[in-house]
């Protein structure tokens, strides 16, 4: 996501090798224009839970206004179709589809 450019790191492009601290606010931007944002409490060097890792930072998103709510909750009905669990290996359309809804075509 950095190399792409969806990372902000105290309002500047973050980059890979950017190592962070505490205070520091990080802004993501997610699907549909949505931007999470985070501010890091503490770091650690070594691999950690899940559980434990959400305590190293605090989540400041503001709120998504009514306008906003509505088109996520339009989009998400109006999302692509899903198959349903465990029908069996998808065809070859299918899977030409799924190949191009990853590759975002």
């Amino acid at each position: 996501m950095c190399k792409g450019g969806k990372v902000d790191l105290n309002r500047h492009a973050a980059k890979p090798h950017r190592e962070v601290k505490p205070g520091d606010v990080i802004e993501i931007t997610r699907q549909f224009g949505r931007r999470l944002r985070v501010k890091v409490v503490a770091v650690t060097d070594k691999h950690i839970s899940k559980a434990e890792a959400r305590l190293l930072y605090e989540d400041i998103t503001p709120p998504p206004s009514p306008e906003e709510q509505a088109m996520l909750d339009m989009i998400r009905l109006a999302g692509p179709h899903r198959r349903a669990p465990r029908t069996g290996t998808p065809d070859r359309r299918e899977k030409r589809r799924l190949r191009q809804e990853k590759e975002g075509r």
